[in-house]
């Protein structure tokens, strides 16, 4: 089972941001993604000088248990859609260095590319690749605002194994099917709790803007008209899921994380961003 909430940030509030680079001994620096409402989308207009190189490789991704979809809905990008996507993640993200291919051919198909670190994005970024062919389930007051359509990614540093420690994999495609099984969305400042960490210290994931390279947008416009919005995952410890849960203020967390842990790349040994908060009598943290 997974638990989540739904958070927004408040119009005129504050927003998630660019914060300064974090230096800390030797780990990697890392740009805080820009809020949406600051770029404007990106339109796949011409193909990258250097095409993709993407290699084939195993995947270490256990096919997860999904619900029947409802009959005729459309799962799957055109190869046409494919290839812009596949531009665009080299352009946000950086090189394509691997894809792991998802072996599912009668539900959604939900592949995982590995762009590799380069000198200017010091970690490696994992992003999905086909949970924006589906449309979710959007309320009808954010209908207006483009948020149908979504893909997934994750910061994880360089010298993270990816054939071993393969949880990160296991979130990415669990949050890829979680709005279709609950007929629900994803979307900016939502908090998610349950099996999806399962492997790790990490209790549930909170989801802001992905983070791109030289401002690109976290939009990006395909040939048909359809927005797909980018997010980034970052892993929650239970505390910081309680603390989300019982503030109902994802701009409050996220200011206080952006604060403490500086950084968007998954830092298992990190502390909690709320470590110095106690809780009173009445359960209520203390600020």
């Amino acid at each position: 089972m997974m638990d989540f909430f739904h958070f927004f940030f408040p119009r005129g509030g504050k927003k998630p941001g660019r914060q300064p680079e974090k230096k800390t001994g030797d780990r990697p620096a890392d740009r805080t993604p820009v809020p949406p409402e600051e770029k404007t989308e990106h339109k796949q207009e011409h193909a990258p000088r250097r095409e993709p190189q993407i290699m084939e490789s195993v995947s270490p991704i256990a096919e997860p248990e999904i619900e029947p979809w409802e009959e005729n809905a459309r799962m799957t990008y055109t190869d046409c859609e494919r290839r812009v996507i596949q531009h665009y993640i080299h352009d946000a993200f950086g090189p394509i260095g691997r894809t792991y291919y998802d072996g599912d051919r009668e539900n959604m198909r939900v592949d995982i590319v590995v762009c590799e670190p380069t000198e200017e994005r010091r970690y490696y970024t994992l992003a999905t690749v086909g949970m924006g062919a589906r449309r979710m389930r959007v309320p009808k007051a954010m209908e207006e605002r483009n948020v149908a359509f979504a893909e997934l990614s994750v910061c994880l540093p360089p010298d993270w194994d990816l054939m071993n420690d393969t949880w990160p994999f296991h979130m990415l495609k669990a949050m890829a099917h979680f709005p279709f099984r609950s007929h629900d969305m994803i979307g900016v400042g939502n908090a998610y709790h349950g099996s999806i960490t399962r492997g790790s210290e990490f209790a549930g994931a909170f989801v802001i803007p992905a983070a791109t390279q030289d401002r690109i947008s976290t939009r990006l416009m395909l040939p048909d008209g359809r927005i797909v919005n980018y997010y980034l995952l970052l892993p929650l410890y239970e505390d910081e899921w309680e603390y989300l849960t019982s503030r109902h203020d994802a701009a409050a967390f996220w200011e206080r994380y952006s604060e403490r842990i500086g950084s968007i790349v998954v830092d298992p040994e990190r502390e909690s961003c709320i470590y110095d908060l106690d809780r009173d009598e009445d359960d209520e943290w203390n600020i």
